[in-house]
């Protein structure tokens, strides 16, 4: 078995077994019956369609190309548990700070988004076992010459809002440093030209 098609099976089956999970919480969260959040997978069925939340903007994992397309590794993800289950796909764009509201709301069935399981978010939703690593870092121009946290006072720094990066750079950022908060990946990316002026 390709290391790829082990990911993409040990994928499909941490979110078949949380997708229903992951609905019941959010019924749970409104209120409803016990029939009804058992009934919640078997919805999703009947209607024939699966809505997934994707960010559009979060590449390698997800993006769209010059016509418009999802592509990257979590789209791949969705495409290939709709089609086990013999369902439409339908990709909901979200961005950082709506995943989980749009989970809840049920405008979406599942996310599959680059959202990290953090104690908070266990709260009110459940998660699938993990299928990446994400290590968060800050960036900026070599010759700024940052090392440490205490160094960003003064500084500018560009965040996703709702992210674990905004998370955790507002916990750990010193009075004084200037967190600007930007509404998806792909804004909060090409911010540096704006925060860092020449960069590349």
């Amino acid at each position: 078995m390709r290391v790829a098609e082990f990911w993409e099976d040990e994928m499909h089956k941490s979110l078949s077994k949380t997708i229903a999970v992951t609905a019941l919480f959010a019924t749970v969260l409104f209120g409803l019956s016990n029939t009804a959040r058992a009934d919640a997978l078997d919805k999703i069925k009947a209607d024939g369609k699966i809505r997934v939340s994707i960010d559009p903007a979060a590449p390698p994992y997800s993006v769209l190309d010059e016509t418009g397309k999802f592509i990257g590794s979590e789209v791949d993800v969705a495409q290939k548990l709709a089609k086990d289950w013999n369902l439409e796909l339908e990709v909901v764009p979200t961005a950082a700070a709506n995943r989980i509201p749009y989970l809840l709301s049920g405008k979406t069935d599942i996310v599959i988004s680059t959202l990290s399981i953090t104690d908070e978010r266990k709260k009110v939703i459940d998660f699938s076992k993990p299928y990446s690593a994400i290590q968060i870092v800050v960036g900026a121009r070599k010759d700024d010459g940052l090392s440490k946290i205490e160094e960003l006072v003064g500084k500018q720094v560009a965040v996703t809002r709702g992210s674990t990066t905004d998370t955790e750079i507002t916990k750990a950022a010193l009075p004084g440093t200037n967190i600007v908060r930007f509404e998806d990946d792909s804004t909060s990316i090409t911010a540096r030209e704006t925060i860092c002026p020449g960069s590349s």
